[in-house]
């Protein structure tokens, strides 16, 4: 976790995106089973489905997760775990430094493109993986590219921009699209990038995003084209290595 948090520190530093320090101590609880996982969930009135591994919570503030190596030895289910860490740790960092707003309304592939992102060795722990295929997220990008071509991106992508649904509708599809959309932004236009998470960290707390105004948002700081932007994003994707 804390060195998920300086990476992340230095990641948007590197960006020009100076992050403020947590009012709050970050907080994970562990359970040392699934089965009190997805209890403490239900008590608490969560939906957890039983596939996931762990979850942010913005309200607590806190990671819930359990332990899915516990009494077990294989190093496929320890990186899951780490993955899982990841990815949630990334979630409750950004939350807390500056990036998203946790009483603001955030584009749902703004959040967990952030999340995926992390996932890569490359993003969270450059110094031990420079190399720039080490920021790839293997898995998304694998299956973003079974599932996107040139006759639904752009109708995806308009999607993505507007509303949350994809994520209601297809949600491993939603999750390998912001994934590759924020790969793209951030290897190509981090400048853009910072300055339009700055742009939606700032908005008024507890206020509707309508539609309108989400796209309005991105084409701020991105253009107005956005077949341009679908074209030049999917050939970006396909010669990712």
């Amino acid at each position: 976790f804390e060195q998920l948090y300086r990476s992340m520190h230095h990641y948007f530093r590197a960006r020009s995106f100076a992050l403020k320090n947590p009012e709050f101590p970050l907080i994970a609880i562990v359970f040392p089973t699934q089965q009190s996982y997805l209890r403490f969930a239900q008590q608490n009135g969560r939906r957890v489905s039983s596939s996931t591994l762990g979850y942010y919570d913005p309200e607590s503030n806190r990671i819930q997760m359990f332990d899915i190596t516990a009494n077990r030895e294989n190093f496929a289910d320890w990186y899951t775990n780490a993955e899982t860490i990841i990815h949630e740790a990334a979630h409750q960092t950004a939350f807390n430094v500056g990036i998203h707003n946790r009483f603001a309304v955030t584009p749902r592939w703004l959040i967990e493109g952030l999340g995926t992102l992390f996932e890569a060795p490359g993003v969270w722990d450059s110094h031990a993986h420079p190399d720039a295929t080490q920021r790839v997220n293997r898995a998304q990008l694998e299956y973003y590219r079974k599932r996107v071509n040139t006759r639904n991106s752009l109708e995806l992508l308009s999607m993505q921009l507007t509303s949350d649904k994809v994520f209601q509708r297809d949600a491993s599809l939603a999750y390998a699209h912001a994934w590759a959309l924020t790969f793209y932004l951030t290897e190509n236009l981090p400048r853009p990038y910072a300055n339009y998470m700055r742009h939606t960290a700032s908005r008024q707390a507890f206020v509707d995003y309508p539609s309108e105004e989400r796209l309005k948002d991105f084409t701020r700081f991105f253009g107005t084209d956005l077949k341009m932007f679908d074209a030049r994003l999917q050939r970006f994707i396909s010669e990712v290595k």
